[in-house]
C-alpha cells in the first residue's frame, strides 16, 4: 500500500490511499469521521467503463465512490473499488463543494502516482 495523500484543510480534508491486487487497483478515501459509505467498482466492457456502486443506508458519497472508480479505470484500464467514507457533523454546502473538489484533485493525484 502506498503512503497516504492528504487534500485540503480542516473540515474539508480528505485521505486516501491506492494499493493494487493484482491487475486491480483498491482506492481508500476517507475524511472527517472514517467510516464506509459507498463503495463503487468499475471495470471495461466492450471498450466502456462500467461502474457498480452500493451505498450505505443514508449515506451521501455515492457519487464520489462512483467518480473515484471510474476515473480510475478509465485512466488505467483496469478493475478499480474504490471505498469511501467522510463524514463531518453540520456540515455546510460550502464544506460539501470544498470535499467535492478535494476528493477530485485527490484522485488525480493517486491516478498519477501509479502512472
Amino acid at each position: 500500500m502506498k503512503s497516504v495523500i492528504k487534500v485540503g484543510n480542516d473540515r474539508t480534508q480528505v485521505c486516501g490511499k491506492i494499493s493494487q491486487i493484482g491487475d486491480d487497483f483498491l482506492i481508500l478515501i476517507e475524511g472527517g469521521e472514517s467510516h464506509i459509505g459507498a463503495v463503487a467498482m468499475a471495470e471495461m466492457d466492450s471498450g466502456k467503463c462500467e461502474v457498480s456502486v452500493l451505498t450505505a443506508k443514508g449515506h451521501k458519497e455515492t457519487e464520489l465512490a462512483k467518480m473515484a472508480a471510474q476515473q480510475m479505470t478509465e485512466n488505467t484500464k483496469k478493475r478499480t473499488l474504490a471505498i469511501v467514507g467522510i463524514h463531518q457533523n453540520n456540515i455546510t454546502k460550502t464544506e460539501i463543494s470544498g470535499i467535492e473538489k478535494n476528493v477530485g484533485s485527490l484522485v488525480e493525484k493517486l491516478i498519477s502516482g501509479i502512472s
